[in-house]
């Protein structure tokens, strides 16, 4: 394994731990790295798990205060302008009444 590793990535780059029932932790010190070490996992179909990198890892933003009748689109844009990739917007609902808050909440 690790000399297959070592043609992906360079030894410093990378450090691997064994766990309980032959699982092993392979961590990239570099983005580069893990998205080497994934890339070659995917096309030598080795059976692995990753976790997205912190950078790219979807948010959720709550929006108060804001009155319901303001068109989501408009909302979607001005935080578009910010810089935030905007997937979805809804108003929030009371969660007994269903009655429109004064809230919005974007992921």
């Amino acid at each position: 394994m690790l000399d297959d590793l070592a043609d992906v990535a360079e030894p410093d780059t990378y450090r691997t731990t064994a766990l309980a029932n032959d699982i092993v932790k392979i961590s990239g010190n570099t983005i580069d790295t893990y998205r080497n070490l994934v890339k070659h996992m995917k096309e030598e179909n080795i059976v692995h798990h990753s976790y997205q990198v912190k950078a790219e890892r979807t948010y959720r933003i709550v929006i108060k205060h804001l009155h319901h009748p303001v068109p989501l689109n408009d909302i979607k844009e001005e935080l578009q302008k910010e810089g935030h990739m905007v997937r979805n917007i809804m108003n929030i609902k009371h969660k007994k009444t269903k009655d429109i808050l004064s809230l919005l909440l974007s992921t």
